[in-house]
């Protein structure tokens, strides 16, 4: 025969909202744990998740208008033929590459690929 939980127990339980469960690769857990740095990792993620949702969508037109130049600025700018040639050295072992300096690249690699990500979203362009 079981024990019935306590009313007490059961209003606890009730108004304790269920834990969201995330599953994610290794390399998708390590990205996130870089990014988070010395922030707990659960609160980094827990930050970017709501401050995403802290910015109203871009439905004015001139706030779409500016959101499509930074996004030609981007597409435009020597920041991905940099990063290219960064990599072209770093293949060739012209590059000096000790691990902060790969996980610094890396970084900026997501990060710009974030941002593009995030643009294309504000101005409901599909991704090729």
């Amino acid at each position: 025969m079981s024990a019935k939980p306590s009313r007490k127990n059961m209003s606890k339980q009730a108004c304790r909202p269920s834990p969201l469960s995330l599953h994610l690769s290794d390399k998708e857990r390590a990205t996130l744990k870089a990014r988070a740095g010395a922030q707990n990792l659960h609160a980094y993620i827990r930050a970017r998740l709501l401050a995403a949702n802290d910015n109203a969508p871009a439905n004015d037109k001139e706030d779409r208008r500016q959101l499509a130049q930074i996004l030609a600025k981007l597409g435009q700018g020597e920041i991905a033929a940099n990063l290219r040639s960064l990599a072209d050295a770093a293949n060739s072992g012209t590059l000096v590459m000790d691990q902060a300096t790969g996980e610094a690249i890396q970084r900026a690699c997501a990060d710009i690929a974030e941002i593009k990500s995030l643009l294309m979203r504000a101005l409901r362009i599909k991704e090729r």
